[in-house]
């Protein structure tokens, strides 16, 4: 086999044309594992389109290395995509190289003479993916979930680890405990458990009328059983638990309700006494880039927890289906409280998400009642605060 088609065979398996012979930097692409590439394997020479001194590498390598991340999500649409000549040809949507780099992956180079060239190396296949075609693994545990919520909602709460005639209509035929196990293994996967250490303020509001005093730990701390009668994001109503903020404000704009007849509100510190094992939602990582093989594997995962985690903390209404629209992540609450990890003796004693209504802040319940809140955690009088709404 001559050179010059052992060359054209070797582009064509990576879905590229001939690329011209060009030096880039790294300042012109703003995608961190690309430009991570080009500091790593880059040379001292110049930039053939700043023609400033830098590390370079050539277009070539340059491409070489974006086709690789291309070609994890996105291939030939002849590979899997029906086509009807009739209808205009491919059935789903496909792009050329611009489009790819442009509006689907939405990769921000800063030349327009790189970014042509770059384009042009991408071959004339029309490029799909069969993510969209099929769905992704995101899509489908995203879909799983969705049917979770349905299920718990309105057709079957209490039974569901026995039940087996629900399952979900797709390949994986999941049920609903099954479903929660996938959660816990993404959770496990992103290594999202993390401990709190001794004396972490914890800050707790309580929202109450005019002549109501609070002065003392257990009027503030979790509510008693025979007070704990509304359902709340994690826990329904007649199971007490301790929900609290890393910061005053997050605490207050957590607390706070404003069509609420009670206007005064009173705020207090708690601290840990022992470390806790809690699962942090807000420690879930960015979607890695498709460029970034070191960190690919979570890509699915993360985005997934990213829609789950929204789910977890949105701002429900009460307008009396609070006690439903909450019912889902309340069983997520109870399996992370009881059955995750499964055979590890680290018991988890908390979830920190983040608040629905101080954005940056975190919110965190701890699986605590009014007694258990009481001995486990230190209450600082001194730190009691009553103001009007």
């Amino acid at each position: 086999m001559g050179g010059a088609k052992q060359r054209w065979l070797e582009l064509e398996s990576r879905g590229m044309n001939e690329p011209k012979e060009a030096n880039v930097c790294s300042t012109h692409i703003d995608d961190y594992a690309i430009r991570r590439f080009i500091s790593r394997k880059g040379m001292a020479g110049e930039c053939s389109y700043c023609g400033k001194k830098r590390n370079v590498i050539e277009l070539e390598e340059l491409m070489v290395f974006v086709m690789d991340g291309i070609s994890r999500f996105y291939e030939d649409a002849a590979n899997f995509m029906s086509y009807d000549s009739g209808e205009g040809g491919y059935l789903g949507d496909t792009y050329d190289g611009k489009e790819l780099l442009y509006d689907v992956i939405g990769l921000e180079v800063n030349d327009d003479e790189l970014f042509h060239d770059m384009a042009a190396c991408i071959d004339d296949s029309a490029w799909a993916s069969p993510d969209d075609y099929y769905g992704s693994p995101s899509d489908i545990l995203s879909s799983q979930w969705s049917y979770f919520k349905r299920l718990i909602k309105y057709r079957l709460r209490y039974f569901f680890t026995q039940v087996s005639q629900y399952k979900t209509l797709d390949y994986y035929n999941r049920n609903a405990f099954e479903i929660l196990e996938d959660i816990g293994n993404c959770v496990k996967r992103l290594k999202l458990q993390t401990q709190l250490v001794k004396g972490t303020p914890l800050y707790r509001c309580r929202q109450h009328k005019k002549i109501e005093k609070i002065k003392d730990a257990d009027k503030i701390a979790s509510p008693p059983e025979s007070a704990a009668i509304y359902s709340n994001r994690m826990s329904p109503a007649g199971i007490s638990m301790f929900y609290c903020a890393f910061d005053l404000t997050t605490a207050k704009f957590e607390t706070i309700d404003s069509k609420s007849k009670n206007k005064y509100l009173t705020s207090a510190c708690f601290t840990n006494r022992s470390a806790l094992n809690l699962i942090d939602f807000t420690k879930l990582p960015t979607v890695p880039s498709i460029f970034d093989g070191r960190n690919i594997k979570h890509y699915y995962t993360i985005q997934f927890l990213k829609d789950f985690v929204k789910d977890l903390s949105s701002d429900i209404t009460r307008d009396g289906r609070e006690h439903i629209e909450y019912v889902p992540t309340q069983i997520v609450t109870e399996f992370f409280r009881y059955l995750y990890p499964i055979g590890n003796k680290n018991q988890i004693d908390g979830i920190i998400y983040p608040s629905s209504k101080n954005k940056g802040g975190k919110a965190c319940v701890l699986f605590m009642d009014n007694s258990e809140s009481l001995v486990q955690l230190e209450f600082d009088r001194l730190s009691l605060n009553r103001q009007r709404i």
